[in-house]
């Protein structure tokens, strides 16, 4: 597939996606998926700077006098027509260029999104959405150095418990650009109980479920005469050496 328009090079390997995803997955506490597949995407994007201005009425005179000025960069999709601030950054980052090789790797699939924007309309409509996003007049918005580029994501297909989800990587910086609302897994109770025994393990855990289990029973008259029964009942006491020889031992989640 090759692009008459420039584009960002992949800089983001397939074998680092699958890293990405592993790990995005492993935080939502999923461990078993399948990674059913992976293509490319190129979203069209419009890059351009823009300089903007801030007026303020002097009280003497009446006369709107500039009080502060902005300038940056910002990128709009040339599909959606949404700003996206994301994006922008990579242009700061590096430059997009016309590939003379085609930038997809052997045996993946792409698409190239359609454009649906026109330059004269970015010049139209970025001002407004501007104004309106630094509260400000569309006519203190100067825009300039607009620039069509292309930019990759790659597209994994997930499959989950039979459910199949989608996730966007960019494709340039490995940033998460779509995650296609994966749920959370719900822990299970064993493996809520594992973690809070393995947590246990740890004296300083001791030491605050000691405290917080001290201040309870100090604070309460009934609490108190039951623990200081159940403390001194010798099978009582069998048991808890049991439970602390339980939670010493149990393996680590």
């Amino acid at each position: 597939m090759f692009l008459s328009k420039q584009c960002f090079r992949i800089s983001f390997s397939q074998e680092e996606l699958q890293e990405v995803i592993e790990n995005l997955l492993k935080e939502k506490f999923w461990h078993e998926f399948r990674i059913a597949s992976t293509s490319l995407l190129f979203e069209p994007y419009y890059f351009f700077s823009y300089d903007a201005f801030f007026e303020q009425k002097q009280e003497e005179t009446g006369a709107l006098v500039v009080k502060d000025t902005e300038s940056g960069t910002m990128a709009l999709n040339a599909a959606s027509g949404e700003f996206d601030e994301n994006i922008s950054e990579l242009i700061e980052q590096e430059e997009p260029e016309i590939l003379k090789n085609s930038p997809v790797p052997q045996g993946i699939e792409s698409e190239i999104e359609r454009i649906a924007v026109s330059e004269a309309e970015v010049k139209r409509i970025a001002p407004m959405r501007l104004a309106a996003k630094l509260e400000t007049s569309k006519q203190n918005i100067e825009i300039s150095n607009v620039k069509l580029a292309f930019v990759p994501f790659w597209i994994a297909k997930v499959e989950i418990k039979g459910q199949n989800y989608e996730i966007a990587v960019n494709a340039v910086n490995g940033s998460i650009a779509s995650q296609d609302e994966i749920p959370c897994r719900e822990k299970s109770l064993l493996e809520l109980t594992g973690e809070t025994i393995f947590e246990l393990k740890k004296p300083s855990a001791w030491v605050d479920y000691s405290k917080r289990v001290a201040d309870s029973i100090s604070n309460s008259k009934i609490l108190h005469s039951i623990g200081k029964a159940v403390l001194t009942n010798h099978y009582v006491q069998i048991a808890i050496i049991i439970i602390i020889i339980v939670v010493l031992f149990w393996p680590r989640p």
